[in-house]
């Protein structure tokens, strides 16, 4: 089985590795996107995924 998190942060990420469940990390864990919007990109192969017009910046990040 292979579990992809998704979420506004990383905490189901963590969740998975505290579990021995990630086995690797996907494009999924940095940004936020709902579990719907997740289910349209792969029906429609990641075809519209990095338009400029599909992508918004909720927040700046202050991290270094």
């Amino acid at each position: 089985m292979i579990y992809i998190p998704i979420g506004e942060d990383c905490n189901s990420a963590r969740w998975l590795e505290k579990n021995n469940l990630r086995e690797f990390s996907t494009i999924f864990d940095w940004i936020i996107i709902s579990p719907d919007n997740i289910l349209k990109l792969y029906e429609n192969d990641f075809k519209y995924f990095c338009e400029k017009k599909n992508l918004i910046m909720i927040r700046k990040s202050n991290r270094k």
